[in-house]
């Protein structure tokens, strides 16, 4: 298994998210992903929408 592509303190602060078993929690958990690996600001992660996530085969393209 490889490792994570964000650093421990990320790592730690998505793996303690509430609700990893319900939609929010998994939406919640997405947007922190999202948020820190492609370094945007608040408001640019609130500004996304469904047209800027693009499903691949091996994960997603985001446009930014």
């Amino acid at each position: 298994m490889t490792s994570p592509p964000y650093p421990p303190p990320t790592s730690t602060l998505v793996s303690t998210t509430p609700r990893l078993t319900t939609a929010s929690g998994k939406r919640d958990r997405a947007l922190l992903l999202i948020g820190f690996v492609a370094a945007q600001r608040r408001s640019e992660i609130a500004a996304l929408t469904t047209n800027d996530i693009a499903r691949q085969d091996d994960g997603l393209l985001l446009r930014i």
